[in-house]
């Protein structure tokens, strides 16, 4: 993949981005478990979620751990009176600072198009 682009290639279309297949490797871990079913498959919290759609106890629990083990330690402490998280591992902050480079670009360039055709979705 190309590291550069010419942006007048995409100035005044409609931008549609996908973020995650992997957008976030490094910083947030992936679905998998050390979890197997009854069959010996390989559990993810995505199988689990399915298996157990109809357990509000079960799901609300999966959700509480996937929290837990995978998002909370993303989240930034702006308004918290708990201490600083640790100093992040290295490829945590490059995928951090690369989301910040890209959105940054996304929103510079919204500013310089005309207001009827500021139009940027993203998706994840």
């Amino acid at each position: 993949m190309a590291s550069e682009f010419k942006l007048m290639d995409i100035y005044e279309q409609n931008l549609n981005f996908l973020i995650g297949a992997g957008a976030s490797y490094g910083f947030l871990p992936t679905l998998a478990l050390e979890v197997i079913d009854e069959a010996g498959n390989k559990c993810t919290f995505e199988t689990l979620a399915k298996k157990y759609e109809s357990e509000k106890q079960a799901i609300t629990l999966l959700f509480m751990l996937y929290y837990q083990e995978c998002i909370r330690d993303g989240l930034p402490n702006v308004f918290s009176s708990i201490p600083p998280h640790p100093k992040r591992p290295i490829n945590q902050e490059n995928v951090i600072n690369e989301y910040k480079r890209f959105l940054s670009t996304l929103v510079s360039m919204l500013d310089r198009q005309k207001p009827s055709e500021k139009r940027a979705c993203v998706f994840r």
